[in-house]
């Protein structure tokens, strides 16, 4: 875990010196359990384990999240318990248990062919422990206990119990090292030294991966959806999505070893993880990477941002192997053909979403959003993307799309930039009238374009292409300044500090601004009302959560930083959200202790005796 360094969320006021730039330059000294540590604890587990779950110091990793919980206001509301004790009570273990010690799970592949589950967990009194944990269940065998409602098998051995759902794994345990080496082998050194390099280490294995993917399948297999019975299903198999079910698949079928190393720290949480993949797989043959210069952020002018993404088309291996992994991504099938048949042109991709001054509804989410294509000559760039999205006028679906690109439009503040617009016209049909636009299509283009729809500039470079999604001067000014050396986002100093917790120079990197597209979100809701969805607060100068990938040789690494602050905002939605049923509770008891009341109130009147006094006689009326 980290120790802590330097602030995350900086402001820019504050690191103006050198010195203070270079601090920020620095990557975060962090505290966590040495490699020898987590050899030792991967060497509790036997050598043929299909998986495997280490924690090599529980103490430590309890301390880490102690400081982290102490920095969330929210956190004292949901429990007074240490996160560690809270954390040990949910695996239903806690009175006896050695917190320096190091807890080992794994998997391992029984005479059925099932994986079987078994653990090392570190004591201090052995009676103690079994006691305080575990029920007795001597009527199926001396060593079988009640866990959970679940029969497990238990071993003593020294200083640690052996704990299992088979009887022959907790029986035939011996520590034997052999595994780190296995490990050392299957993964590599960078591998090895990224699942060594946290306070959780996991690691799982060909037979585990094929079990976890098996029963993916199933669950896809029913979220499936068949076509409404009212729509035509498309044979057609050219252009039409990867299903769910299919791309994990393709995701899974190539990988052999997956790494996840998770890092608790008072800054926040760190989790990456490494994959090695069969290199005959087809995933294998497109994620053999290139020269890595590193994605960055040089083309997105700074300041509050709802994503920003940067992409090494040749760090990813070029265009066609970045095609090929954005293929399995959902929408990644949708790339431009003319990307795929000018496969040396793009360098780079750069995006960014800005909020915008008019609202979601006013100008759309990419209203003040930008992209740069960085490229080997930015006026061929720009040429192909005009001849591309004039292709696109066509009729589709009932509608008449129309793109109309204008050349050389000369702004107010004197620059020279392409424009481009597109309308969607509805059209009759066999003497019918047109096609009404689905109600759900209509706010999704408002969402997305505003009430104009798609329109934005297109401006050469000679080594990329701006282009915006509004036709606003100020948002393309903005992209330009860039150009010139102005401030982007790659000097921003929460930016760099974040950078500082991923990998030295990846190939793609992302960031999403929690503050700002909570923002967005509930603009979104309040313009489009959609009931039982409530967005929390959060601040938009919120530090963003960091996202980077690195692909080189069959192997593929990523890297996630969740900032405490993001933290906090989830735990105060959740604290809300638990006071919110606690005070419904309330109240409905309240009520319901009213009505019992006001029905024994009712059943002591109706079982009284009658007090009402008897009215006086009505006296006869006389004759006149």
């Amino acid at each position: 875990m980290a120790v802590l360094a330097s602030p995350l969320h900086a402001n820019a006021a504050h690191i103006q010196t050198q010195t203070q730039t270079q601090n920020q330059n620095q990557a975060p000294t962090r505290r966590i359990p040495n490699a020898a540590a987590f050899i030792n604890a991967i060497d509790m587990a036997p050598a043929d384990a299909a998986s495997l779950v280490v924690v090599p110091d529980a103490q430590s990793l309890g301390e880490d999240m102690g400081e982290l919980a102490a920095k969330l206001e929210r956190m004292q509301a949901l429990t007074q318990m240490k996160p560690l004790d809270l954390l040990k009570s949910q695996f239903g273990v806690g009175p006896g248990m050695n917190d320096r010690g190091a807890f080992v799970a794994w998997f391992a592949t029984a005479p059925d062919k099932s994986l079987q589950w078994c653990a090392v967990i570190p004591i201090i009194n052995s009676e103690q422990f079994l006691q305080a944990n575990f029920e007795a269940v001597l009527t199926t065998a001396p060593d079988a206990f009640r866990w959970r409602g679940k029969i497990i098998y238990v071993k003593i051995i020294d200083g640690a119990v052996v704990v299992s759902q088979s009887p022959d794994l907790a029986r035939a345990y011996i520590r034997k090292a052999g595994l780190s080496d296995q490990l050392k082998k299957r993964l590599g050194e960078r591998g090895f030294a990224l699942f060594c390099d946290g306070d959780i280490g996991l690691w799982a294995g060909p037979e585990s991966l094929a079990d976890m993917q098996e029963r993916g399948r199933g669950v896809l297999e029913k979220n499936e959806q068949s076509p409404a019975p009212n729509e035509k299903e498309n044979t057609s198999t050219k252009d039409q999505p990867i299903a769910p079910r299919e791309r994990m698949a393709k995701l899974l079928a190539g990988l052999t070893d997956g790494v996840t190393s998770i890092d608790v720290d008072p800054l926040g949480v760190l989790v990456r993880s490494y994959a090695v993949l069969d290199p005959a797989s087809e995933l294998a043959k497109s994620a053999h990477g290139g020269e890595h210069t590193g994605a960055n952020l040089n083309h997105l002018p700074r300041g509050p941002f709802v994503v920003a993404m940067s992409a090494d088309i040749v760090g990813l291996g070029g265009t066609q192997a970045f095609l090929d992994l954005a293929a399995l991504i959902p929408g990644g099938q949708q790339a431009p053909s003319w990307l795929e048949q000018n496969k040396s042109l793009v360098t780079s991709i750069q995006m960014a979403i800005y909020p915008s001054k008019l609202g979601v509804v006013g100008g759309g989410l990419l209203n003040e959003a930008m992209l740069w294509l960085g490229a080997t000559d930015g006026v061929a760039a720009k040429s192909l993307l005009q001849q591309w999205m004039l292709s696109l006028s066509a009729e589709v679906d009932g509608q008449k799309r129309e793109v109309t690109w204008e050349t050389d439009r000369v702004l107010k503040n004197g620059t020279t930039t392409d424009a481009f617009l597109v309308k969607e016209i509805p059209l009759p049909k066999n003497g019918q009238p047109a096609r009404r636009i689905n109600p759900m299509e209509r706010i999704f283009r408002t969402v997305l374009y505003g009430p104009k729809g798609p329109t934005g500039f297109v401006k050469a470079f000679p080594d990329g292409v701006f282009v915006t999604f509004s036709q606003r001067p100020d948002v393309l000014e903005r992209a330009i300044s860039t150009t010139t050396g102005a401030s982007s986002l790659q000097t921003d100093a929460v930016i760099t500090a974040l950078r500082n917790w991923l990998m030295p120079k990846p190939d793609v990197l992302g960031f999403v601004g929690v503050g700002s597209l909570l923002n967005v979100v509930r603009q979104t809701i309040n313009a489009f009302p959609v009931g039982g969805l409530e967005i929390p607060d959060a601040s938009p100068d919120i530090e963003p959560i960091a996202f980077a990938l690195s692909i080189d040789g069959g192997k593929i690494e990523t890297a996630t930083m969740i900032p405490t602050n993001v933290i906090g905002v989830v735990v105060a939605a959740y604290a809300d959200r638990k006071e919110a049923q606690q005070e419904d509770q309330q109240e409905g008891q309240q009520t319901k202790d009213r009505t019992s009341n006001s029905a024994d109130d009712d059943s002591e009147i109706k079982s009284s005796p009658d007090t009402t006094p008897t009215p006086p006689p009505t006296p006869a009326l006389k004759k006149p």
